[in-house]
Order: structure tokens, then sequence, then C-alpha cells
């Protein structure tokens, strides 16, 4: 777990700046009010992910806490009174991340942001285009500072050649004017792969360039930044983009995942599915399809309820993740109903994991408040494509009606 130090001597500040840092993401945070204490947290957690710092305590009234932190190599936001108080050349000198001036409404909302931003920046990667490599250096160390990983390219035909083999690129920043491909042919291109919401881009130009702004942006780039920016622009822009990216995401995941279980919905099977099947059709790979479902699953929503039901799909979705394997696909396609795609596994080894996850079900007992009960499933398999995905859909489930009606608690295939 991610673990976050707020030094503050208002309490209050400290309360709130806790409750809302909590709220946005999953973090344990340890206060201190005084350089003080600040001192025996650090010396006793030993390791934290990020600090945020009031610069004028009763103990060390000039910002003698944040060399104190930065000692222990600890990422910094620096919260003070007013801008008067800081001297901006020297916070950029020492490494620190950012300030944020607490008198200010929106103070705690923007020290949240700025410590969730810096945290999450590890899960995503910047690719710098540009062919000068004094800028791209400079470009680089500031995305390296707010903890992203970062690539850099000297020309966009490298870029091409990156984002083709690396499938983690999430921002680009690439400059206008470069030899060989510029930066308008460069968005172009990758958007005849790529949409805005999977890669966002940021073009970069000087001065004397500026007319090319709505061009860029009707190829396809997602902001616009001049080459004499501040830092504090680059920053916010760069993070307004990466926040745009996850919430796009987040949508995605709501339209394709099951609420209850996580799993992916029926919607989403038949969208992936279709390409799954048609691939390894095509390159003559082993393909599986598999739908399995509870037993007699209705007597457990009429012995229990329907809350002990809930928790027992949920206890197969869990099994199913853990035992099946990552060459799969697994969705849930209605009720206690699910479907399994195995691609490129051979069907030995397909029947060996789903008999393996048959038989533990099979002697799993599960407790809910005092409550203990067991659940057999009968699984319908076939790697037989047949003449398209939903034939060869039809056929596992056609396997599975063979299961039930044999006995339940069993595979079938064919």
């Amino acid at each position: 777990m991610k673990r976050v130090l707020i030094v503050d001597d208002s309490r209050t500040i400290e309360a709130r700046l806790a409750k809302a840092i909590q709220n946005r993401f999953e973090c344990e945070v340890i206060l201190a009010d005084s350089r003080k204490i600040c001192l025996e947290r650090l010396n006793k957690f030993k390791h934290f992910d990020i600090a945020l710092l009031d610069l004028n305590l009763p103990d060390a009234p000039n910002g003698e806490v944040v060399d104190l932190v930065m000692k222990f190599n600890i990422p910094i936001i620096v919260l003070t009174g007013n801008e008067n108080s800081i001297d901006k050349k020297i916070l950029q000198q020492k490494g620190i991340i950012d300030y944020v001036i607490k008198d200010r409404s929106y103070a705690i909302e923007q020290a949240t942001n700025l410590a969730y931003r810096y945290i999450h920046n590890k899960n995503h990667k910047a690719l710098i285009v540009d062919d000068s490599k004094t800028f791209a250096f400079k470009l680089e160390n500031i995305c390296k500072r707010y903890n992203l990983q970062t690539v850099v390219a000297n020309s966009g035909e490298e870029a091409l050649g990156i984002i083709k083999k690396d499938q983690d690129i999430d921002i680009v920043f690439v400059d206008y004017i470069m030899n060989g491909m510029n930066g308008l042919d460069f968005t172009t291109e990758i958007r005849k792969e790529y949409k805005q919401d999977e890669i966002s881009i940021i073009a970069l130009s000087g001065a004397a360039d500026k007319e090319v702004i709505p061009s860029f942006l009707k190829y396809g780039a997602n902001d616009f930044l001049s080459k004499d920016f501040s830092e504090e622009e680059l920053v916010a822009r760069m993070g307004t983009q990466l926040n745009n990216l996850e919430l796009f995401n987040e949508v995605k995941d709501r339209a394709n995942k099951d609420f209850m279980t996580g799993l992916f919905n029926r919607r989403y099977l038949f969208e992936n599915g279709i390409d799954m099947y048609k691939k390894a059709k095509k390159d003559k790979n082993n393909f599986c399809a598999a739908i399995l479902d509870i037993d007699k699953f209705k007597n457990i929503n009429d012995t229990y309820g329907h809350d002990i039901g809930d928790v027992a799909i949920k206890e197969l979705s869990k099994l199913m993740q853990k035992q099946i394997g990552d060459d799969t696909l697994i969705s849930r396609i209605g009720g206690e109903e699910f479907c399994i795609l195995f691609n490129n596994v051979d069907k030995d080894t397909v029947k060996k994991r789903l008999e393996s996850l048959r038989e533990y079900i099979h002697t799993n007992v599960i407790t809910v408040n005092k409550i203990h009960f067991s659940y057999t499933i009968s699984i319908g398999l076939t790697s037989s494509f047949g003449k398209d995905f939903d034939d060869m859909i039809k056929t596992a489930d056609l396997a599975l009606y063979d299961a039930k009606q044999n006995g339940r608690n069993q595979i079938v295939i064919k």
C-alpha cells in the first residue's frame, strides 16, 4: 500500500487533507505537526511514496523540514501560507514536485490531485519526439521528476517504431519542425492506429510556428504547448491529459465489465471474441470455448436468499480468475452463466484446467454469516470452429446442456 506523509501544524488542514487523499486513492496516511515529530515518523516508517510539507512550522520556520525530508529521498509537495513566502527557483533546484497555497479554497483538492497524479504517473509512459537532443533532455528530466516512465526519439520515424513495439505509451510530446517527418505528419500516422482516448498527443512548436496550432488540433493532437513553456504549465497540461486518459479508461472499463464480478461482460465477449476467433482460425491456432454455470443455482437463492446467491457467483468468478490462467478471456454472460475463451492452448490442457476447477469447486465450502454451503458446476467445451464465432458458442452451449442432462457436475466436449 502507498504511504503518504503530511506535515502541518494545523490539525484542521491535516485532517481535511488526509481525508481527501484517502478518499481519492488507497493509501496509508501518516501525520506530523512539527519537524521533531516528522523526524520520528521518518525513522519509524522508513519509506514514503510522497510527502506534503508545511513550509513554516513552529520549530522549522524557514522550510527546514523540506531539507530534512529530502535527505530521505522522498518526493515533496510544499504547502505554504502565501505565494510571497516561496522562491520558485529554489524549489525547482531542490527538485520539489510543486507547491500549494493553503489559503485558497481549492488548496485541499489541488494538493490531493498533485499527490494522486505523482503516485499514479508511475503507471504511465511518455514518449518525447524531438530532434533537438538538448530540448528532449530537458523535457525528459521534467517527466522523470514527475514520476513518468520516459522514452526519447530523435525523429518521427524512430518514434513510430517505438510505438509499434511498445504498447504502453500513453502520452506523446512531439515537435513540429524536425528533420524528416514533421510533427503534423507524425500525428497523422498515429491517428491512423490510435484514437485520442488511447494515446494523448501534445504538440510542441517555437513562437514563430503558432499558426500551426489549428492544424495540429485538426490532425488529432489533444493539446498544444509553446516550447517556451513554464514548467508549471507543462505539468498542468500533462496532468490534464493523463487524467482524461484514466477517465476514458474507467468509462470503457465500466462499459466492458460486469459490475458484480469485475469480469468482462457479454458485450465485450462478442466484440472481442470474434477478433480472437478470426485470428486463431486464420493462423490455424488452437482455440477453445467453454460455457459453464452453477448447478441448481435456483435452490441456492430459494434456500439462502439472493445475497448468498451473489456470493456464490462472486466466489466462482474469483476461482476462475485464479485457476484458469492468463491466456484466457473470462466473461459473465448472464445470471450464473460464464464463458471462457482459451487462445492458443491445446484442448487437453484446457480440459485439465477445467477439470481441476470443477473438482475444486465440488469440494469447496463457502461460509457466510454462519451459513455453510457448497455447489457444483457443469461445463460445455468445444474446439470446433464451426462456421463462425456464434456457431462455436452455440456448440459449447449445447455441450453444457448435455452435461446438465447427464447428471451435472461434469464436462462435456463437442
